[in-house]
């Protein structure tokens, strides 16, 4: 909140931080303001308007806003939904950084998946790397299916929930008593961080389907003795 933030230094309705201060608003989703019915973004063009004139108008005062000593930095993922308007680029000093590949994840995530379980038994450090990559493949199937928009901006997933996943691992040593163990409480921390996104029952079902497709993978690879008993105490995690 533009007014909220700054401080009025003298009556004749200008606004700037304190002293010799200097602010700066970042402005986060910058891609998720609706589109009225004239293809325009009122919050944008706001936003544009005090770019370029450093004020606006107060109709409630009868006075001009001038904004002084305030900069503002922006940011939103790659997206089809970018601000369309050039009037707005034009002010900005645009930053592209590229999203990591699959293999990079893989390569990060099994590595700190290695570390969490390095302190257990071999079978369980064994499973660092098909969790990692079944993790991971959850991460791309499920960004490829549900795209942020203005209605569900929560639907925007990076590896910052990969992290998740594996910080509950590690905060639950107590739980990882073998294999079958660290399997159920990495299937259920993949349910708590991506299905608690989800908000309607049509992306539910998709979501555990890519899930339980995850988990079929995870569990193929886990040698275990009692066959039998396992699948069935996995299918029973699964549903």
């Amino acid at each position: 909140n533009l007014l909220s933030m700054a401080h009025i230094q003298s009556p004749n309705a200008r606004w700037w931080p304190t002293g010799s201060k200097q602010a700066t608003f970042f402005v986060d989703d910058l891609h998720l303001p609706q589109q009225d019915a004239y293809d325009a973004q009122p919050v944008v063009e706001l936003l544009r308007h005090v770019l370029e004139y450093g004020k606006w108008f107060d109709f409630d005062q009868c006075t001009e806003r001038t904004i002084q000593n305030c900069s503002f930095i922006a940011a939103m993922p790659p997206s089809r939904t970018w601000v369309t308007q050039s009037r707005f680029r034009r002010h900005c000093a645009c930053l592209h950084v590229d999203n990591p590949t699959p293999e990079g994840l893989h390569y990060v995530y099994e590595a700190l998946a290695v570390s969490i379980l390095r302190t257990f038994d071999s079978d369980v450090q064994r499973l660092a790397a098909p969790l990692a990559h079944a993790t991971v493949k959850i991460l791309l199937d499920l960004s490829s299916v549900l795209m942020p928009t203005a209605q569900s901006p929560h639907y925007f997933l990076t590896q910052h929930d990969l992290g998740k996943v594996f910080k509950g691992i590690q905060a639950h040593p107590e739980l990882c008593t073998s294999v079958l163990a660290v399997a159920h409480l990495w299937l259920f921390n993949c349910h708590t961080t991506f299905m608690g996104r989800i908000s309607n029952e049509d992306d539910s079902i998709m979501c555990q389907r890519i899930i339980s497709r995850a988990a079929d993978t995870v569990y193929e690879t886990m040698n275990i003795r009692d066959t039998a008993l396992a699948k069935a105490s996995f299918l029973c995690i699964k549903q």
